[in-house]
């Protein structure tokens, strides 16, 4: 009697598992608003002024786990004026290992002591690695070298081409 009344709840959580998507199926998502749309525009110019409500909507987005841009598509408003000579954008998203600005050697020789050592330094600007994150090995050694931790990034191009700045975060 016990085996049966596990089953049957069993049987009832697999149902009601498989039955959730279908109380909301994708076609019945809303139209994403104002904000979200505007996302487009406010993140490769780094959310400038005037953006603040597309920035709360971009992080709402993030920390929803949704992708950080609504479709394209679903933003635009349908007219004459959008005919087939439109722009076309899309977006790509991701991961990348942030590099700070560091000093590396650029030259050695002798040292004042008279050793043999580096002698110039110079300042490497801060990097993005797209599409590669930190690892830190158990000797210490951090790979790519000097990587100090793995970030996300989105970026927006307009037919294809690179539109404003990556927005790193």
């Amino acid at each position: 009697m016990q085996k049966s009344h596990k089953r049957s709840i069993q049987a009832i959580t697999l149902t009601t598992l498989l039955a959730i998507p279908l109380l909301n199926p994708p076609g019945a998502q809303a139209a994403p608003s104002g904000d979200e749309c505007a996302i487009w525009m406010c993140l490769p110019t780094g959310f400038i002024t005037g953006c603040s409500g597309a920035r709360k909507a971009f992080l709402k987005r993030i920390k929803k786990f949704k992708p950080p841009l609504p479709s394209f598509t679903s933003c635009m408003v349908s007219s004459p004026a959008s005919a087939s000579g439109a722009d076309t954008f899309t977006s790509e998203y991701g991961v990348a290992a942030y590099i700070p600005a560091h000093q590396e050697c650029s030259r050695y020789g002798i040292t004042y002591q008279d050793n043999y050592g580096c002698v110039e330094w110079e300042t490497v600007p801060e990097q993005y690695i797209k599409n590669r994150r930190c690892s830190t090995y158990e000797n210490g050694r951090r790979s790519p070298a000097y990587c100090s931790q793995t970030v996300r990034y989105t970026e927006v191009y307009r037919n294809g081409v690179l539109f404003g700045q990556p927005h790193y975060y």
